[in-house]
């Protein structure tokens, strides 16, 4: 697979990543001609907050606090897995609306899953490897965005 010029911003940001985030290094990725599939390690000493963000639904807290206080309380954490992809979002858009790919678009979420154990590890890093041999098939292949 050859990737296009926001592909190839795709890559430079998400091999950038750790130089942006403290205790964070990039494992194995492949950029896709539609998305990402990457594993990012954080290995900070603390407990690792994985939630895209944190929104309390009660309705008297809620009724209590200012809107900024709720746009806080909603956004990512600093450090999170949800803000480093968020940033790496942000950052590959704003390459993209800069340079002339104005109906550049990400999907609203990503999918995280945590992975515990070395044999899941290794299986993760297998499908990340082949997953450009599968794109033929591929039900999204429609739109050739980063190719």
């Amino acid at each position: 697979m050859r990737l296009s010029a926001i592909g190839e911003i795709a890559q430079q940001f998400w091999s950038d990543i750790p130089n942006h985030f403290d205790y964070i290094y990039i494992d194995i990725y492949v950029i896709m001609p539609n998305h990402v599939h990457g594993i990012i390690v954080i290995d900070r000493p603390q407990n690792v907050e994985t939630l895209q963000c944190n929104v309390s639904t009660k309705r008297d807290v809620l009724c209590n606090i200012t809107q900024q206080q709720f746009m806080s309380n909603i956004s990512p954490k600093a450090g999170s897995l949800g803000a480093i992809a968020r940033s790496y979002k942000s950052a590959v858009t704003r390459w993209c609306r800069k340079n002339g790919f104005e109906d550049f678009g990400w999907q609203n979420r990503f999918y995280e899953h945590i992975i515990r154990a070395d044999g899941s590890l290794d299986r993760i890093r297998e499908y990340i490897i082949n997953n450009p041999t599968k794109w033929d098939k591929d039900k999204n292949n429609t739109a050739n965005l980063w190719m």
